[in-house]
């Protein structure tokens, strides 16, 4: 079972997981880039880790890249809120 497939993962950690980028856009907005790929990349880490690469790892990838194209936009929203109020 992936992730994706619980529900939990889907109403809890996502909301979560974008709440946190775009607190981490506003809190440091320098490079803020780095807080949508944050939730992200330690999940393919431990998925390549427990699974290898697999047969589908392309897809997946492909994937992963469209998946953290929002929450990288929520941590950009965050910088650009960050630098009207200083």
């Amino acid at each position: 079972m992936e992730e994706w497939d619980n529900a939990l993962f889907l109403w809890i950690v996502l909301p979560l997981a974008a709440a946190g980028s775009f607190i981490g856009g506003v809190t440091y907005p320098g490079h803020s880039w780095r807080w949508g790929l944050a939730p992200w990349w330690l999940q393919h880490v431990y998925m390549f880790g427990l699974h290898g690469l697999g047969n589908i790892w392309p897809i997946a990838i492909v994937f992963w890249t469209l998946m953290l194209l929002p929450f990288v936009a929520l941590a950009k929203l965050g910088s650009r809120v960050s630098g009207r109020r200083r």
